[in-house]
């Protein structure tokens, strides 16, 4: 299970940096733009390098949209994989969708159609249209590279609540385990084969590092929390530090002690202890994430919603570009 987080993690780190690649490179193209748009003030039409030099922008551009595309799709199948392991709850898979969902708006197959047009409409048009239809390009990158920034921070808000649903995950899988070790424990007496409680000892000593696992990953899940919602971060912390881990600890080293020394009577009382607190920190891990999400869930939908309108706005802005540099007469002078 943790094998599988972690490689869910990584492939959204890869993601985020693709994106936030993609967000520098359409800066840097606008910023060319807009250097091209203060250098036909002063022409009465473009060079041949300029217009290959706008060629490059475009292209550009869309290879940028192409990318955030392929995104888009890694979205989808991180999603997928998702549900299908059973990784993360129900409310948390809604708003990875939500995320995907945003990233195909932000960049539909109407804006690229309006963005690839634009270079060979611009090859008819006269400096001042060619200067208009620039500014206007150059606008809506720059809204674009604005709505990445939210898109980035509403993707590591997700990731925030996806690390405390993994350790409760984690946390419930942990209990329900030594629950049946519990049970199997139990059911030993003096005739058991030394080879069940060699067995037990084993699967109880996973029990021990994966605990230790799960309580180095508090201290990792509040500093990703933290950003988004202090008071999350610190009861975090605080929990890491509480008493009650450290007893937990020791009771699933003692049971492994103890089935070690085939000593039923003491493996089960540590085990029985052991599955109380685990019960309780359980509790108060649902607690925590049930806090995090309450506090919020109403600002996540707000910067969804947010996302969402701008595109549509963006989306107007481009149909009025494309009607601009469409409305040139063919014959204008180059």
């Amino acid at each position: 299970l943790a094998e599988l987080f972690t490689a869910f993690e990584n492939e959204e780190e890869a993601i985020l940096d693709e994106i936030t690649y993609s967000q520098e490179e359409l800066e840097a193209i606008r910023e060319h733009m807009e250097q091209l748009e203060l250098d036909i003030l002063k022409q009465v039409e473009l060079t041949w390098d300029q217009q290959q030099d706008l060629q490059k922008m475009l292209e550009g551009i869309r290879e940028e949209f192409r990318k955030m595309k392929e995104i888009a799709q890694s979205l989808e199948a991180l999603q997928e994989a998702a549900d299908k392991h059973d990784l993360f709850s129900s409310d948390l898979l809604e708003k990875f969708n939500h995320l995907q969902e945003l990233i195909n708006e932000l960049f539909s197959e109407d804006l690229m159609k309006n963005l690839q047009n634009i270079d060979e409409m611009m090859a008819e048009m006269d400096p001042n249209k060619l200067q208009d239809a620039l500014q206007s390009l150059s606008n809506n990158l720059e809204r674009i590279e604005q709505e990445l920034d939210r898109f980035i921070d509403i993707f590591e808000r997700i990731k925030a609540e996806q690390k405390i649903d993994e350790l409760r995950t984690r946390l419930e899988t942990l209990a329900e385990q030594q629950e049946k070790i519990n049970d199997r424990i139990d059911r030993t007496h003096e005739q058991t084969d030394p080879s069940t409680f060699s067995k037990l000892s084993e699967e109880e000593q996973r029990q021990v590092e994966e605990f230790s696992n799960i309580r180095n990953e508090m201290e990792e899940t509040a500093e990703a929390v933290e950003k988004f919602h202090k008071e999350s971060s610190d009861q975090l912390t605080d929990l890491k530090r509480d008493p009650l881990m450290n007893q937990i600890y020791a009771d699933l080293q003692r049971t492994v002690n103890q089935l070690r020394r085939q000593n039923t009577d003491d493996a089960l009382e540590y085990s029985a202890s052991a599955l109380e607190n685990l019960q309780n920190l359980l509790n108060e891990m649902q607690n925590i994430q049930q806090g995090f999400q309450s506090a919020t869930t109403r600002e996540m939908a707000y910067k969804f919603q947010q996302v969402i309108s701008d595109v549509l706005n963006l989306s107007k802005s481009q149909e009025q570009l494309q009607s601009e540099t469409g409305s040139v007469p063919n014959n204008s002078p180059r």
